[in-house]
Formats: structure tokens, sequence, C-alpha cells
């Protein structure tokens, strides 16, 4: 081991003592098992460097000179291509950069602080030195290639894959957005005409009803059935729906709407009881109570109509919003992120 005591010493250029040097190397994986001596070793042999949140640590296209060992925070790791996505996160307790026997001739990423970076370098020159005082680092280093080679596979393989859905949200922004905006548009559309066909409901029953305080009510006790329809919740019913709707079903039966199996369930799922049913027709004469109830079948229908139009034109625009959200997450090396609305994303997508 005399190789260790004649060994290259640099002096720590930012203040911090041989000791905190040595402390932060027993927190490297690739540095376990090694001997208080042979980490005295590399701490000496080592020059500190300490770069700054968003500065560059190594430049693609720069041939690369130094082993170089993470002590504190983390280097982005990105390349020069069409896509925004970073390759890798270099973080503490990690070594990167050239190893001896790397036959890497420049960098191919570019690697920026994320956050304050506190590095200790071991230039090219020394790498003999190092390999012959700490025989053990020849495996040690093999590792780290294999480790590195297996990150960048993965990263490679998800850049693709994030490259494919963002071809897929803007592909999925062009034709599904335009059709869903018509339809969105057609729906608001709908709703506004319906609101006016009011006025020809209360023609038509003015006509027979020659009663407008009766027809007042009418259409009154019709809104508020609709806005009890729009409003259904979904807390624990206290009557079962199928006991329910069969109970209405007979009732509309007996009202002379023929079209009671249509109208009975969407009263139900809404829990409308035959008293409210019997208040909706209070100011109707019998005579003209099933044509009330069949106005009543086709005004929800519509209503159903136009919010289910709604409905699949909104689920559209969030799939669509989602899948970019989702693909374009790395735009920036590092960035902050809702938690929950990206879960939200990936469950919209599944």
């Amino acid at each position: 081991m005399s190789n260790l005591s004649t060994s290259a010493t640099s002096e720590n250029r930012f203040g911090s003592n041989r000791e905190h040097r040595i402390a932060a190397l027993r927190s490297i994986e690739e540095l376990n098992g090694l001997t208080d001596e042979e980490l005295r070793w590399i701490a000496n042999a080592g020059t500190e460097r300490s770069v700054q949140d968003g500065e560059l640590i190594f430049s693609q296209g720069a041939p690369p000179c130094h082993l170089l060992f993470i002590l504190k925070g983390e280097i982005a790791i990105k390349r020069h291509t069409s896509s925004p996505v970073t390759v890798f996160t270099g973080r503490s307790g990690r070594i990167t950069g050239k190893t001896p026997f790397s036959r890497i001739g420049q960098w191919n990423a570019d690697g920026r602080a994320a956050g304050n970076v506190w590095l200790l370098e071991i230039h090219e020159d020394q790498f003999p030195a190092l390999l012959t005082a700490i025989p053990s680092m020849t495996e040690r280093v093999v590792r780290v290639l294999i480790d590195r080679n297996r990150e960048y596979t993965k990263a490679e393989e998800q850049i693709g894959k994030l490259a494919a859905l963002s071809k897929l949200a803007g592909n999925l922004a062009h034709e599904l957005n335009n059709p869903a905006s018509a339809a969105r548009s057609a729906a608001l559309n709908l709703s506004q005409n319906h609101e006016l066909a009011k006025n020809d409901a209360r023609y038509q029953f003015s006509l027979k009803l020659q009663n407008q305080a009766a027809l007042d009510r009418f259409i009154l006790e019709l809104d508020a059935l609709r806005l009890r329809i729009r409003s259904v919740s979904h807390a624990k019913k206290s009557t079962p729906p199928g006991e329910l709707e069969d109970v209405l079903s007979d009732w509309l039966r007996g009202k002379g709407l023929q079209e009671a199996w249509k109208l009975a369930p969407i009263l139900a799922e809404a829990e409308v009881s035959i008293p409210e049913l019997q208040e909706f027709l209070a100011a109707v004469p019998s005579q003209l109570q099933p044509l009330a109830l069949h106005d009543l079948l086709q005004t929800v229908m519509q209503d159903a109509a136009i919010a289910s139009v709604f409905q699949a034109s909104e689920r559209i625009f969030r799939i669509v919003a989602a899948v970019k959200d989702y693909s374009y997450l790395d735009r920036q090396p590092l960035q902050r992120v809702d938690i929950a609305k990206a879960l939200d994303n990936v469950l919209m997508m599944f």
C-alpha cells in the first residue's frame, strides 16, 4: 500500500476539509467496502468542484477528462435532440464521467446542476495510479459502466415511448378537438333552442287549457322536475330503484301514458315520488294529463340527450388534455408538478 502514501494531493478549493470528503465518499454505493486509507487516497487525489443550480457541468461534444464522484446534489443529463426528455439524472452517491477502460471520446449529453452540486473529480492522468492504489476499482468501474449503459438504454426506450405519445397527443388534438368543439357548440344551441321551445309548449297547452294561470303553474312545475332530474344525486337511495320504477310505471300507465316504460326509469333514478307527480299535474285537467306527462317525457329525454353530448365532448377534451399533459411532462429537465393531477391524467388514459 505504499502507493497510498505517495499519492498526489490537492487543495480543497472551497474550504471543506478532507474528512468531509471522506464522509461523503462513504455514501457512494460503488465504493462500499473500501478501507479508510483507500477512501483517503481518493479524497486526496481528487479536486473538489462546487456547481450552482442550473450551471453547466459538462457539455455534449466536449472530451471528458474526469471521473466524477457526486458527493451532493443531482446532475440532470440531457442530449441535444428534438426530444425534450432528460436522459437520466445522476444523483448523490453515484459515480459518473469518464472511467478507466471507457472508450468514450466525447460527452454524448449536457449535464447541468439540478440544485447545488458538490463534486470530486479525478483526472484521467491519475487513472493508472488509482487502479494501482485501489485494485478493486477495476471491478467497481466495470459495474459503473454496465449500470450506466442500462440506464441509458432504459432512458432511450422511455424517450421513444414519450415521442410516440407526443405524436399521438398531437393527432388527438387535431382530430378530436375540432369535432368535439362542434358537438359542444351544437349541444349549446340545442339547449338554447330547447329553452325557446317552451313558448311552443305554452302555445299548445294554452289552446287546450284556455287558462293562463294553469299553464304558468304547469310550466313552473315542469321546470322544477327538470331541475330535480338534472341534479340526480349518487347518494344512497331510500327506495330500491327497481321497486320505485315499478310503482311509478304502474301509476303512469294508470294516467294514460303509453310510454310509461320510458319515463318511469328516469323518474325513479331522480327519486321523484308519486305525490310530486300529483303536484305537477294539479293544475292540469284529467283529460290532458296524458299529454302533460308525454310533454314531460319528451322534455327530460331531450335534456338527457343534450347533457350526454356535453359530457361526451367534455370527456374528449379531458382525454386529449391528459395525454398532452403526460407526453409533454418532460419539457424541462426538472420542474414542479401537481402529483394528484398527474395521477388523474394517467387514470384518465387507462
